[in-house]
């Protein structure tokens, strides 16, 4: 192995001072590139361009890069080093590709939020449609002023029925704007009756951000504001599932 490694640094340095001598005074190629030694494998016997201090560091010298990676795929432990680089590598390309795609997705939701609450502040005539086209949607009519009203939910439906039979005037879906740009919607303000002058929010399930519109509310009116879950609508008398 020495005498073959000899042979070959001499057929090299040979080369080398070949290419040395007969290119002294052009340096160049047509292209103004600097020319390459190259060198032909001793597998494949391809031309491939190489340099002396590389070939003697290298685990298989005088080999092209192709031979070369065939002889580093034989071996079990370079192969699992490969595979578990490549494995983590795309599996942090899909975390990050996961994460850019949930913050378009954030972003355009945000964007049909913003949407939506200029609709309601704006055009509450259109909001009532869509609010219409909801699923689980029943339409009420309220019996002082004869307006359609839209209850989503059997909650919204026993609780304007309730107010219907008790004869209390009351308004519906009234928006609030929040301090940081968002709207809530308070479901109904009594005006007449029992529970004149107060604000009623109807719950069955509160969500997180539904919980911290009504904090911020009822902070607003911690004296005339009362959330009615299911518990208080049948302690009123109002037949809920």
């Amino acid at each position: 192995m020495f005498v073959t490694d000899l042979l070959k640094i001499g057929e090299y340095l040979l080369d080398k001072l070949t290419f040395t001598l007969s290119h002294a005074q052009q340096r160049c190629d047509s292209t103004g590139r600097k020319r390459r030694i190259e060198y032909a494998c001793d597998v494949c016997t391809s031309v491939y361009v190489t340099k002396l201090r590389d070939e003697l560091t290298k685990e298989f010298p005088w080999l092209c890069r192709s031979c070369r990676t065939k002889l580093h795929w034989q071996n079990d432990a370079y192969r699992k080093a490969v595979m578990s680089g490549i494995t983590d590598d795309l599996r942090n390309f899909r975390q990050q590709q996961r994460s850019i795609s949930s913050k378009k997705m954030w972003a355009d939701v945000q964007k049909r939020i913003q949407l939506c609450e200029k609709l309601r502040l704006r055009d509450p005539i259109v909001y009532s449609k869509a609010r219409r086209a909801m699923r689980r949607t029943v339409i009420r009519n309220h019996w002082l002023t004869g307006e359609e009203l839209a209850c989503v939910g059997t909650y919204e439906v026993e609780f304007v029925d309730w107010c219907n039979r008790s004869q209390f005037d009351f308004d519906w879906q009234i928006p609030h704007k929040m301090p940081c740009g968002r709207t809530y919607i308070v479901d109904a303000f009594i005006k007449t009756g029992k529970f004149a002058y107060t604000w009623v929010e109807i719950k069955g399930y509160m969500t997180c951000i539904g919980k911290q519109k009504w904090d911020w509310f009822h902070a607003c009116h911690q004296f005339n504001s009362q959330l009615w879950d299911k518990s208080r609508l049948l302690e009123l008398g109002m037949s809920v599932k």
